[in-house]
């Protein structure tokens, strides 16, 4: 097959370059080599710039698109794109047809087109071939409607990229674009389909309230600056599998109040995203990673995760921590939790904490569904520890001014008794009744915080919430060993031999074995009959044996809670 071409000499051969493919230019544009050859007519020779128009490829003459950029004036190129993309519809010569649609490897300044104007003509339907142009000035389509498809693959846009409130009619393609700059897409409609996968912006991409009106295509994109993709529309499915929003230094990605129902995550990186009152349902987040991610409010029922999906911790932590002891301490947590041991969304306040906790639920809710019981444990312990450290902080803080004044129904020292005035009252110093009062109320509330904070920490150091067997396994072996050296003060006193007392067990500390062998007895509530405890050993026995009856029940009940996991 024979396609022809202008007298510019630039070409590419695209079976032999890897950088370019089939895909980048219209389909029968390759001649029986493989190779494209540009459409377009070569500068005519100007005396005052005798190299202008001479490649780089051995002297060859270029046309105005592929000429160097130094070598021609931005708004020259620009009337010749005006040109080229609105030529005559009704001309019968492929060459023809080319022109209009095809400016792969183009070299541009700054494009600028004219707000609000037209680019392309409805009438036809072939696309407009930007693949692997480069802009070093940035490019200005604001207001703009694309009537054509337009193909920006594998393009470089140095300077600032507008596109806000343009309107692409047609298929559209950023895959393997890079934005060096700021990138602005608020108010954009597209009303095909968006094929970016590869994409890259290295600053700002601003989707603000951008309507997709068919399915978007963002696989492999790179989000280096802050993506914000708030109150945009998505009518289709939406697609960022192996996409990256890298962590930012100032902000987060806002992907806040959107609808990702189907989504596909598989594989992203989502880390200091803004998922907010997102709906994710039925989102795929196969191995997503979420870590940092603000998720209070997001609708996440029936999405699918797996082993590899990470929720908690902050961004770039290490999956697992190094031993059981730093586990306990430095559990991952949420951006809202107070101990979260990243930047902390908001102030350690009662609203920041409830965000933490219903975070934890959700994710917990998630984590049940998919039968990730390690999850789901982690988000439950998680949660029982706020509660834990607001009983504390509440015993530390006591009843304030306010909640006393709040609890008492108001009652100020001069509205007091049927409007009392007189003295200390008048000038609204509270009564004596009125400190009294709120101390004593004050005295409860402390005592109610004690008994409350005392109850999760020991709820925390012996089961963990009901969450680890081993802490009641090894909560029972404490027991077991501090009995054992306690129930020598009393004594133990044997069928045959010599009795079990410290005096005993000095001489011979092999007898402590015995009072080992007592207190698991005692414990496990077998009794054997074979040793008699005497004075203080008899009450330390009743405690033993009602500590020993609690703590297997418990132990049932925990491996039960797991079972049913």
């Amino acid at each position: 097959m024979t396609v022809s071409g202008g007298t510019c000499s630039h070409s590419i051969r695209v079976v032999e370059d890897d950088a370019y493919r089939d895909r980048d230019v219209p389909d029968g544009s390759l001649d029986d080599d493989g190779v494209w050859h540009c459409p377009h007519d070569a500068r005519e020779r100007r005396s005052e710039a005798p190299d202008a128009e001479v490649s780089r490829d051995g002297g060859a003459e270029l046309c105005l698109f592929h000429a160097p950029i130094e070598t021609k004036r931005d708004a020259e190129v620009a009337e010749a794109f005006a040109a080229a993309v609105g030529g005559d519809t009704d001309s019968d010569t492929d060459l023809a047809d080319r022109r209009r649609t095809e400016f792969v490897d183009a070299e541009f300044g700054e494009l600028r087109w004219p707000e609000g104007g037209v680019v392309g003509d409805a009438d036809d339907e072939a696309p407009i071939y930007l693949s692997h142009a480069t802009f070093d000035g940035g490019v200005a389509f604001e207001g703009a409607r694309f009537a054509r498809g337009a193909f920006f693959t594998g393009a470089t846009i140095t300077g600032r990229a507008n596109f806000s409130g343009a309107t692409f009619e047609g298929d559209t393609r950023f895959n393997g674009v890079t934005f060096r700059e700021d990138a602005a897409f608020d108010h954009t409609r597209f009303e095909e389909e968006v094929r970016s996968g590869g994409v890259t912006f290295e600053g700002e991409a601003d989707f603000y309230r951008a309507a997709f009106e068919a399915d978007l295509n963002l696989k492999y994109a790179t989000f280096a600056g802050k993506a914000t993709f708030w109150k945009a529309t998505i009518d289709e499915t939406v697609r960022f599998n192996d996409a990256e929003f890298r962590p930012l230094d100032d902000g987060v990605h806002e992907l806040q109040e959107l609808d990702l129902t189907n989504a596909n995550f598989t594989d992203a990186t989502l880390r200091d995203v803004n998922l907010e009152a997102s709906g994710l349902i039925q989102a795929k987040l196969f191995g997503t990673d979420l870590r940092g991610a603000r998720l209070y409010g997001a609708v996440l029922t029936d999405s699918r995760i797996d082993d590899d999906t990470r929720f908690l911790g902050p961004p770039g932590a290490a999956r697992f921590s190094l031993g059981g002891l730093v586990r306990f301490w430095h559990k991952p947590r949420c951006a809202y939790d107070p101990s979260y041991d990243g930047e902390t969304v908001g102030e350690d306040t009662a609203d920041q904490r409830n965000r933490a906790k219903s975070t934890y639920r959700s994710i917990g809710e998630v984590a049940r569904a998919a039968s990730r019981p390690a999850l789901q444990s982690l988000c439950f312990v998680n949660r029982q520890d706020i509660h834990r450290r607001a009983h504390r902080d509440e015993l530390s803080r006591g009843l304030d001014h306010a909640s006393a004044d709040s609890d008492t129904g108001g009652h100020s020292a001069d509205g007091d008794a049927g409007g009392h005035s007189a003295g200390g009252d008048a000038a609204g110093a509270p009564s004596t009744r009125g400190r009294l009062t709120e101390g004593t109320r004050n005295a409860l509330f402390r005592t109610v915080k004690l008994f409350q904070w005392l109850r999760a920490e020991l709820s925390r150091w012996t089961l963990l919430y009901g969450e680890s067997p081993w802490r009641i396994i090894a909560t029972g072996l404490t027991i077991i060993v501090g009995f054992a050296l306690l129930y020598p003060l009393g004594g133990l006193v044997p069928n045959a031999g010599a009795a079990v007392t410290y005096a005993t067990i000095a001489d011979d500390p092999r007898l402590f074995f015995d009072s080992v062998y007592f207190s698991t007895l005692t414990f496990t509530t077998l009794g054997m009959g074979d040793y008699q405890p005497i004075g203080i050993a008899r009450v330390l026995m009743s405690v033993q044996t009602s500590l020993g009856a609690i703590t297997v029940a418990l132990l049932v009940f925990v491996f039960g809670r797991r079972a049913a996991r």
